[in-house]
């Protein structure tokens, strides 16, 4: 996004003058003015590439945004998704989080979906209630390329223990 707005479906946001389409692939780097994205409920973007500290807030109405290819966040930025957004990862597409994603709404990694978590790189669940679900034939790596594939070997949900941390808000890892 330029330095208007933070309305996704405005043209004039974009550096190329036009909204990004299904098929697009977008970057959003740490120079931009605008940090929190708004209106682009119920689109779709092939790929997303967070080089910088992102919200994407869609407002008091609930609506979801599906990644149909790859979501990228860098190392050392977050993408914050609130209570209200549901981020969508679409049949097939990747995520690489070297960063942080901090979600406030249910995460699912659906089946041929393969997220990699990267040795610095966070999932943030910021409500009690908020979900993580890794479902059979999904892949989740975490610091590794081995990563856990559930279903593979039995044709059920793997089970085990991931340790995690909680954290108070302004407290550090």
């Amino acid at each position: 996004l330029g330095t208007g707005s933070s309305d996704w479906k405005v043209a004039t946001n974009w550096v190329e003058g036009i909204v990004p389409s299904a098929t697009d692939s977008v970057v959003f780097p740490a120079t931009s003015t605008v940090q929190t994205i708004s209106n682009f409920g119920g689109l779709s973007i092939y790929a997303i590439t967070i080089l910088g500290n992102y919200t994407f807030d869609v407002g008091k109405t609930a609506a979801s945004f599906t990644v149909t290819g790859q979501l990228n966040i860098a190392a050392t930025y977050t993408l914050t998704i609130p209570r209200s957004t549901t981020l969508v990862l679409g049949s097939g597409a990747r995520a690489n989080i070297q960063g942080i994603l901090s979600s406030e709404n249910d995460f699912t990694v659906n089946s041929g979906n393969d997220v990699a978590v990267g040795p610095d790189g966070y999932i943030i669940a910021g409500l009690s209630t908020t979900k993580f679900t890794l479902s059979d034939g999904a892949t989740l790596r975490i610091g590794s390329t081995a990563g856990i594939v559930p279903g593979t070997s039995s044709g059920g949900a793997s089970t085990g223990n991931i340790r995690f941390k909680t954290l108070s808000y302004g407290q550090s890892a």
